[in-house]
């Protein structure tokens, strides 16, 4: 949903009038319309066409120029909607794709802009992680292609269908090679790789653009420090942009350049007073270094113009052993009781946690995966919730 690199709520005046002035054409992610009309179909059928391919973003109040009576994607002049009418058709907008657009397509913003006193709406439609998505009134799935919409054919529902599951393989195959390449000395950034945890978050979908880390190395390096270190280092290497020690150490965030991101920290293990030799994980650590790090990329990602969806992955090698954290008795108690178990597994790889949208609550999300980190130590699932279903540790 970005236009120029903004973000579709960050369009001003400025940005519509270049796109006129400059005859940009409409695209694969880009729309002009003069209107929008009183046909919930052709309306839906531009909002899934977009949701079904890469997301993008429709301008209405935009007349484009013709040729031969025909609309030649190239915008002529801005017209805008009909005034004071925004809020209106927002909810309208609203209303349509609640009761026309099969599944449900969540997400879409509807950002009204001021131009020289016309209003220019600007719908911003993101990729769908659950497309394809049918217009209920003629049951058809459609798509985009470089400048206009069309309905999808029997193959096309099939591969689009198949597409989020392809999706989250691929993100999931490229989190296991990376473990690998750790666990084989192939990766030289821990001290010791026989225990370390790992959160890799990988954006979905295909036709990422690529960042220009250079332009963000300053910020990310002020941003984002490895779990338990307050200085590091940063260089640049064949992945993307990496912040750690300087030499083998205990913590380090890599950076790659289609916005995936791979934290990792071996300080979470740790042994036991109670036998040398005996190793224990930080369960509670676990979930505190999970929440806090994926919390710190949602809260940067518009910045490097990456946008969801994101699958995002827990591992942790070495988890062979005690598991140990702190009970949370009810909502009014934190870290009451000691809570403890037995790890059998050495290596978990948990499965994707999917998150749509930046603002999601990042502790209920990952709650069935700590679930099953503390079910793998035989308790009933994370003591860190408390009895109102609210996580019972804080970020602060």
């Amino acid at each position: 949903m970005r236009l120029g690199g903004k973000h579709v709520s960050e369009i001003i005046a400025e940005d519509i009038q270049k796109l006129v002035s400059n005859e940009v054409m409409e695209s694969r992610v880009l729309d002009y319309k003069m209107e929008i009309g009183d046909d919930s179909k052709e309306f839906m059928a531009d909002i899934t066409s977009f949701a079904n391919t890469d997301g993008g973003v429709i301008l209405y109040g935009i007349e484009e120029r013709k040729e031969d009576g025909k609309n030649t994607g190239i915008p002529a002049q801005i017209v805008g909607i009909e005034k004071g009418k925004a809020d209106f058709i927002q909810q309208k907008i609203e209303n349509m794709l609640r009761d026309n657009v099969d599944p449900r397509l969540p997400n879409v913003i509807a950002h009204p802009i001021d131009v020289s006193g016309r209003t220019v709406l600007a719908i911003g439609v993101p990729r769908s992680l659950f497309a394809p998505h049918m217009v209920r009134k003629d049951s058809k799935f459609y798509a985009r292609n470089s400048i206009s919409k069309f309905p999808m054919d029997t193959h096309q529902i099939r591969q689009a269908m198949l597409q989020s599951v392809g999706w989250e393989k691929e993100a999931d195959n490229f989190r296991r090679s990376r473990i690998m390449d750790m666990m084989a000395g192939k990766i030289a950034y821990l001290r010791q790789k026989e225990r370390a945890t790992f959160l890799h978050i990988v954006p979905l979908g295909t036709n990422r653009p690529l960042i220009n880390l250079r332009e963000y190395t300053t910020e990310l390096a002020h941003k984002f420090k490895p779990y338990q270190y307050s200085g590091c280092n940063q260089t640049f290497n064949l992945d993307g942009y990496l912040i750690w020690p300087g030499s083998p150490g205990e913590s380090y965030v890599q950076f790659y350049r289609n916005g995936a991101t791979e934290f990792c920290t071996a300080t979470l293990f740790y042994e036991t007073e109670y036998k040398r030799g005996q190793i224990a994980l930080d369960g509670m650590g676990v979930e505190f270094f999970v929440v806090r790090s994926a919390k710190e990329y949602l809260g940067y990602c518009e910045r490097l113009g990456v946008e969801p969806p994101f699958a995002m992955f827990l591992s942790i090698v070495g988890a062979k052993g005690h598991i140990t954290g702190q009970h949370v008795v009810n909502a009014f108690n934190q870290r009451a009781l000691p809570a403890s178990g037995l790890i059998e597994e050495n290596e978990i790889m948990f499965p994707p946690v999917i998150v749509e949208t930046p603002d999601m609550d990042l502790p209920a999300l990952f709650r069935m995966t700590f679930d099953m980190l503390w079910q793998a130590a035989g308790r009933d699932g994370s003591p860190h919730y408390k009895e109102d279903g609210s996580w019972g540790l804080s970020l602060k």
